[in-house]
């Protein structure tokens, strides 16, 4: 390899030219026109689905989550919420979402700033404690397995909390409408989070779910997200 570099490189920088010279071992070449080849899809062809899972597989090495935890990536993206509030929910799991916790173990928060939960002002807000083991989310969780009429301990962690939530489905129709109310309520936790910190909203509040009744095992798929986006966080008056 011909060539000079004006300045003294940088370690990295030599590494990555070893690199690119190891992969150009046993190159043969040849006499047809040079074209663009995308390696990680047998076909050559770029797609949005090859880079997600080359994406997705560095995250899931670098986080060291279980084969059962890998698994629920892919029912996660299988809900009918809007595409945000699941890609929310995906950081969330592997709890890379701006919590104060999160913030202050990247030196984000200045010593002496609070990193106490927003919501309950008790535990220190880590991802798990303000989705889950936050006495708001407590309640709100309460009042939505209410709803449902469904019932398991708190687990740990989102993912074994994603997995009770959808075991407790009794009905594969209605299964996918089970993953929208959950992605809800972990977006509406987020907001009121959001709230109180940006906006100074720190007016009580309770949760009011669905007023008008209907309860999903009396209502058809076509008709649940509707009735699920009452799901939502009203100020007492």
């Amino acid at each position: 390899m011909d060539g000079a570099i004006r300045r003294n490189p940088f370690m990295w920088e030599l590494n990555l030219v070893a690199t690119c010279l190891a992969s150009l071992v046993g190159i043969m070449l040849g006499e047809e026109e040079d074209r663009w080849w995308w390696l990680p899809d047998e076909s050559g062809a770029f797609s949005v689905k090859s880079s997600y899972r080359i994406l997705e597989n560095l995250v899931l090495l670098d986080v060291g989550l279980s084969a059962e935890e890998e698994g629920i990536f892919v029912k996660l993206w299988k809900s009918p919420a809007p595409s945000k509030v699941v890609a929310f929910s995906w950081l969330a799991f592997i709890d890379r979402i701006p919590t104060r916790s999160n913030l202050a173990f990247r030196h984000i928060l200045a010593n002496g700033d609070p990193s106490v939960c927003v919501l309950c002002g008790q535990g220190e807000e880590t991802t798990s404690h303000l989705f889950l083991h936050c006495d708001v989310a407590v309640l709100i969780w309460r009042k939505v397995m209410d709803w449902l009429d469904i019932n398991f301990i708190t687990p740990r962690n989102l993912f074994m909390h994603f997995v009770c939530w959808s075991e407790a489905c009794n009905s594969r129709r209605l299964l996918k409408a089970f993953w929208l109310i959950w992605h809800a309520v972990i977006w509406a936790i987020w907001k009121e989070r959001n709230a109180r910190i940006f906006f100074l909203d720190n007016q009580k509040w309770n949760l009011y779910v669905n007023k008008e009744g209907a309860h999903p095992s009396r209502s058809s798929a076509k008709e649940l997200p509707n009735n699920y986006k009452r799901i939502v966080l009203i100020k007492d008056r």
